[in-house]
C-alpha cells in the first residue's frame, strides 16, 4: 500500500493471477484494495496475457467494493489493449468473473471485452468454450451480457473440436441467470450439435450440471435442440446419479412446456430417480411441487411417482432422529450440503452434529449404526451420556493442573 513505484502490466497481471486460490477474507481485501488504486495509476497498458492472468486470479473473490475497485480498474486497461486476445485469454478472463454479482463494475468488464471477443479471428476450443460460458453464472441479464453472448455464439459454433462431457456441463451450468433473448438462443443453437456430436460420455455431475443451466430458459426451439442433445447422455450415463444431482436437474427442468423433448428427458431420468440410494434434502418437496405445475404428460406422472417414493423415504429418515428445526437452541440454524443437514451458529461455526443444549459444554450427540454416543474433541467419545456433575469435577481438575476445561 506504501509503495510509490508504478506496477507495470506484468506486475498487475502476476499480482492479481497470485490470487486464485485465495478465499475471501478480510486479508484478501485488503490486498485488493491497495492494488486498485496501483493498476489506475499504471501508465503502462496491459497485454492480453495480462489481462486474461489479472481477471482469472479473481475466480474465488466474492463480491465486494474492493473487488469492484479491481473490475473498475481493469476496464481502461482492457479498453486500451491494442493486442488482440487469444482464446485462453478469452476464456480465462471470463472465467475468473464466476463469483461477481451484478454490479455496473461487471458489466463495464463485459462490455470492453465483446469486441476483443468479436475481433478473435479463430473459432474456440472446446476448453475456452466450457471455461467462458462457465465464467458468467453469477452475470444478470443486461445489454452487456447479451453482447458477450452474442460475441461468444459464433465463435462457438464454427469450433471443429468435439467438446468433452464436463464442458458441456460447465458451458450450460454458466448459463443459469441468463434471461430468454436472442442472444442466449443462439449460443443454445450453436451448442446443441456439438452436444450431439461429442462422444464423450457425460457424468452424473455434468448432466445436473447442464439442466441445471437451463433453469431460465424459456421454450423454444433452441432450447428442445438442446434438451434432445441431452436424452442420449443422461441414458448412456452409468454412474449413478445422487440425490444432489436430480435436484439440480429438476430445477433446470421446472419452467418447461409440456414439449416431447422435455417429456423424453423426464423418461430418461426415472430410471436414474429409482437408482438414488442417498437421503434426498428437503429441497425435494420444492423441485416436486413446481414439476407439478407443468403440463400433464404420462412422464411426468412417472417422474412425480418415483420422487413421492423418495419423499417418504426422507420423512422416514427423519423420524429416526433428525432434530426438529423448530427445536433448535437459540442461534443456530440447520442446513444442507449434498444430502446432508448440518448446524451453523455465528459465534460457534458449523457442525455435523446435533445441537443439543442439555448436554455439558463441548459435548455433541452422534449415532454409529443406530446406536447413541458422546463426543468432546478434548476428552474424546464414550457411550455414556455426560452429566453436569461429572463434568464440574473434570473441570476442577484440570484446573488443578493448570489446564483449561473450556479450551
Amino acid at each position: 500500500c506504501q509503495s510509490l513505484e508504478p506496477l507495470n502490466g506484468q506486475d498487475i497481471g502476476n499480482a492479481l493471477y497470485g490470487l486464485q486460490r485465495c478465499a475471501d477474507s478480510t486479508e484478501l481485501r485488503a490486498v485488493l484494495a491497495a492494488l486498485a488504486p496501483k493498476i489506475c495509476q499504471s501508465s503502462e497498458p496491459l497485454n492480453a496475457q495480462n489481462i486474461g492472468n489479472a481477471l482469472y486470479g479473481l475466480q474465488r473473490c466474492a463480491d465486494s467494493a474492493e473487488l469492484r475497485a479491481i473490475l473498475d480498474a481493469m476496464v481502461p486497461k482492457i479498453v486500451q489493449c491494442s493486442e488482440p486476445l487469444s482464446e485462453q485469454t478469452i476464456g480465462n478472463a471470463l472465467y475468473g468473473l464466476q463469483r461477481c454479482a451484478d454490479s455496473k463494475e461487471l458489466r463495464a468488464i463485459l462490455e470492453a471485452i465483446a469486441p476483443k471477443i468479436i475481433q478473435y479471428p479463430e473459432p474456440l476450443k472446446q476448453q475456452a468454450i466450457g471455461t467462458a460460458l462457465y465464467g458468467l453464472q453469477r452475470c444478470a441479464d443486461s445489454t452487456e451480457l447479451r453482447a458477450v453472448l452474442a460475441a461468444l455464439a459464433p465463435k462457438i459454433r464454427q469450433s471443429l473440436e468435439p467438446l468433452k462431457g464436463q464442458t458441456v456441463g460447465n458451458a450450460l451450468y454458466g448459463l443459469q441467470r441468463c434471461a430468454d433473448s436472442t442472444e442466449l438462443r443462439a449460443v443454445l443453437a450453436a451448442l446443441a450439435p456439438k452436444i450431439c456430436q461429442s462422444s464423450e460420455p457425460l457424468n452424473a455431475q455434468s448432466i445436473g450440471n447442464a439442466l441445471y443451466g437451463l433453469q431460465r430458459c424459456a421454450d423454444s426451439a433452441e432450447l428442445r435442440e438442446v434438451l434432445t442433445a441431452i436424452v442420449p447422455k443422461i441414458v448412456q450415463c452409468s454412474e449413478p446419479f445422487k440425490s444432489q444431482h436430480v435436484e439440480m436437474a429438476l430445477r433446470g427442468l421446472q419452467h418447461g412446456r409440456n414439449s416431447l423433448e422435455l417429456r423424453a428427458v423426464f423418461a430418461a431420468l426415472v430410471p436414474k430417480i429409482d437408482a438414488v440410494s442417498d437421503p434426498f434434502s428437503h429441497r425435494l418437496r420444492r423441485e416436486l411441487s413446481a414439476l407439478q405445475q407443468c403440463e400433464d404428460s404420462p412422464e411426468l406422472q412417472a417422474i412425480v411417482a418415483a420422487l413421492k417414493s423418495k419423499i417418504t423415504n426422507v420423512d422416514d429418515h427423519e423420524r429416526r432422529g433428525r432434530i426438529d428445526v423448530g427445536n433448535l437452541p437459540a442461534g443456530w440454524s440447520m442446513h444442507w450440503h449434498e444430502g446432508k443437514n448440518f448446524y451453523y451458529h455465528p459465534d460457534h461455526g458449523s457442525q455435523w452434529a446435533l445441537v443439543d443444549e442439555s448436554l455439558p459444554y463441548g459435548w455433541s450427540v452422534h449415532t454409529d449404526k443406530g446406536r447413541t454416543y458422546y463426543h468432546h474433541q478434548q476428552h474424546g467419545s464414550q457411550w455414556s451420556r455426560p452429566d453436569f456433575a461429572s463434568c464440574d469435577m473434570r473441570s476442577v481438575r484440570a484446573s488443578k493442573h493448570g489446564e483449561s476445561w473450556r479450551d
